[in-house]
């Protein structure tokens, strides 16, 4: 089943296999995207000094079907018997560079190869989900995506001794058995001398100089939850990185992974039955959700460029009819809700970070709590900000401990060395974590997100692993009353730059807005145009603005991530002189909310603005940006926003 059924690779000799790919890399076929081809960066790895290092060397499958189809089909099918004539021909490259210009350096023993564009190859290399891997698809060129969850330590892997027989003097080579889980090097016991008189002799000497040596990790990828059919288990495969691949991604990376599907027997422990398991030895490692891949992969064309910029150029609507088209493109199913839905955009925007040289980095993320009664749609409203960020995690508060908010040390079953194992709020680093129904989460766990929130790392010290991992994070909470109050500790909630109370007010004539809006929708908006007592109703005037014309999902990521990328707002006077007076006033209140009138109050109100700021396509903060902070911290009706 994992066979070519075009081509046999024994048919091709091996010295024609060398001498094609040799031609593949001379002949320019391949162009990065710097403009430099296959020999240009072999002649920059030549001039390296340090020949003990590993290097790596880009091959565009695409760019070898289209020089040779057989050879690129037979790549793909055959990943193992191929590659090694690949890197034999990568290295007789090197030396003929090097003939040509000696003063270039020197040809280098370790360049590994990286394959990329098997994105494009089809179904049968580009799997859709870790579940779809079978047993058929052992020994060849695949391509998964997930989410890294744990990495396990930097190893030293010996793959190759060299023995020389004491009696005859006769040097041989014994490679390790890569598809044992822990892979180790035996004794010989017999000369293995390939002369006509054959030596018996079983006393050897080990160079210990000549041991061939890899760095080695293995990483555990688990499938993305929003492509996996509803009620599926997320399945997980263990990643193995070689040479330079080791420590290129972390805990909460998405990534993309281009290797060779192996069978691996498990440890052999008697009487237990030996074992097989799935591994993928990667070839190349991409990271989706990087800042870099994140803004190539979000920058719009030209065309989405002067489609934002014409938005808000346009004079035939005000700037608080756009502001409502942007708010209502979030979330369209839900009706209203609009000081929810703006706190949600802003908390995805985002403020500017500042860090200074030798001082303390302030956040720019925004963390928003939203508190209300059961079914006003807070669940709702967190499962589509995770949709909308570029990076998202949910979790439910429900049974979820300190560990798995942040992160846990676990042994390795194999070999019983201890690793990490991120957390909710580790894997949403750069992104979103959702935490809902956030009060049934116990009062000690939530303690652990406190340096998680305003420190933005989180300090471990587990199991003889100590470090510190990044959590950049921006956190959205959602809660019920309890007893009628947000029963959560001052510390904790402070650390909230906006909490939003939702309640489900008894109004007859919302009620009869939001019946239309979910049962009849264009029905019930042909007959209001004939109702004149509804058409001059508030509430059909916020009708009206939710019924505009809407941006979709893709188009509001994109916007999200231009103005995030595009504008750092920077405070205006008049802004500072309004959040300062209005800061002052609530501390010398003497109805004044002891846990949120702190100093982050006033940290909270400059990322509000700013975000707003953002939103509204600035690169200043106005005062009518730092209004809109001062509503949102201190509470005021949907209509002044």
């Amino acid at each position: 089943a994992g066979m070519c059924p075009l081509y046999d690779p024994t048919a091709i000799l091996p010295h024609e296999y060398v001498e094609a790919f040799e031609k593949f890399i001379e002949s320019g076929r391949q162009i990065s995207q710097d403009g430099r081809d296959l020999v240009s960066c072999l002649e920059d790895i030549i001039q390296e000094d340090d020949r003990s290092m590993c290097f790596h060397i880009e091959v565009c499958l695409l760019s070898l079907l289209d020089f040779n189809q057989q050879l690129g089909t037979l790549l793909v099918h055959y990943p193992d018997y191929i590659l090694g004539f690949l890197s034999t021909a990568i290295m007789n490259v090197q030396k003929k560079l090097f003939e040509q210009s000696p003063y270039l350096g020197s040809v280098k023993p370790i360049v590994s190869v990286r394959l990329k564009g098997a994105s494009l190859l089809g179904d049968s290399v580009n799997k859709t989900c870790i579940s779809s891997l079978r047993s058929a698809d052992a020994g060849r060129l695949i391509l998964v995506r997930g989410t890294v969850v744990r990495t396990g330590p930097v190893k030293l892997l010996e793959c190759a001794r060299v023995y020389q027989c004491t009696k005859c003097k006769f040097k041989f080579k014994i490679q390790a058995d890569l598809d044992l889980q822990n892979p180790s090097i035996s004794t010989p016991t017999v000369c293995r001398s390939t002369d006509a008189k054959t030596c018996k002799s079983n006393s050897f000497t080990c160079f210990e100089n000549e041991r061939e040596t890899r760095d080695y990790q293995e990483v555990k990828i688990q499938e993305q939850v929003d492509s996996l059919n509803t009620g599926t288990i997320p399945r997980s495969v263990t990643v193995i990185l070689e040479y330079d691949l080791v420590d290129f991604c972390q805990p909460g990376h998405q990534v993309e992974v281009t290797g060779i599907l192996r069978r691996r027997w498990k440890t052999l422990v008697s009487p237990v039955r030996a074992d097989l398991n799935m591994v993928l030895e990667a070839k190349n490692i991409s990271i989706l959700n990087s800042v870099e891949f994140s803004i190539a992969r979000t920058i719009q064309s030209d065309k989405d460029q002067e489609f934002f910029e014409n938005f808000w150029l346009d004079a035939r609507e005000s700037v608080l009819d756009k502001k409502m088209t942007i708010i209502n493109s979030l979330c369209p199913q839900i009706f209203g809700m609009y000081k929810a839905k703006l706190a949600i955009l802003l908390a995805l925007v985002g403020g500017v970070s500042c860090k200074e040289t030798n001082s303390v980095a302030v956040r720019g993320e925004i963390h928003c709590l939203l508190v209300g009664d059961p079914g006003v749609g807070k669940s709702q409203l967190l499962k589509c900000a995770v949709r909308t960020a570029e990076r998202g995690v949910l979790a439910s508060g429900v049974g979820t401990s300190s560990a798995g908010l942040t992160v846990t040390a676990v042994r390795d079953s194999t070999n019983g060395d201890w690793a990490l194992e991120a957390g909710a709020v580790v894997l949403a680093d750069g992104g979103v974590c959702c935490i809902d129904e956030f009060s049934c989460v116990k009062e000690a766990d939530r303690t652990t997100l406190h340096e998680a929130m305003e420190q933005q790392t989180i300090s471990v010290a587990k199991a003889g692993v100590v470090c510190k991992l990044s959590t950049k994070t921006t956190i959205l909470a959602a809660m019920n009353y309890r007893a009628g109050v947000i029963d959560l500790a001052s510390p904790l909630l402070s650390r909230f730059d906006l909490i939003i109370e939702l309640k489900d007010f008894k109004d007859r004539q919302w009620d009869k807005e939001l019946f239309s809006h979910l049962v009849h929708h264009e029905q019930t908006r042909d007959m209001a145009a004939d109702d004149a007592q509804q058409r001059d109703s508030p509430h059909s005037s916020r009708r009206r603005r939710h019924d505009e014309q809407q941006w979709n999902m893709e188009r509001l990521r994109r916007y999200i991530a231009t103005v995030k990328r595009k504008f750092q707002p920077q405070m205006s006077a008049a802004a500072e002189k309004l959040l300062s007076a209005w800061y002052q006033e609530q501390r010398l209140s003497a109805q004044r909310d002891a846990a949120r009138t702190t100093v982050r109050m006033l940290e909270s109100l400059i990322r509000i603005s700013q975000a707003h700021a953002r939103l509204m396509f600035r690169d200043a903060v106005s005062p009518e940006d730092a209004q809109v902070a001062i509503q949102l911290a201190g509470g005021g009706p949907d209509d002044a926003l």
